[in-house]
């Protein structure tokens, strides 16, 4: 089984946190006040949006280091003359 990436596997929670906001603050609408009492504004919305962006970006710059690794590491084992199981 392969082991998720704490690194990778934190982004993506906080990536699909800031989905679920975002899907909150639409249901709600403008001038609407979240459980916690915050007024849902166009700023909000466009500030949530943007960091959505950041940390998407950041995560799939991640996955894509991360699958180079594995590759590389394919590789080597395909070369590596290993005994049967």
């Amino acid at each position: 089984m392969k082991q998720e990436n704490p690194v990778t596997g934190s982004k993506l929670s906080i990536i699909q946190f800031y989905r679920k906001q975002l899907i909150k603050f639409h249901n709600l609408g403008l001038g609407k006040k979240t459980e916690n009492r915050v007024l849902i504004t166009e700023n909000l919305i466009n500030m949530t949006k943007m960091r959505l962006a950041q940390l998407s970006v950041s995560y799939e710059a991640s996955l894509s280091v991360e699958n180079k690794y594995n590759r590389r590491m394919q590789r080597k084992l395909n070369k590596a003359k290993l005994p049967p199981l």
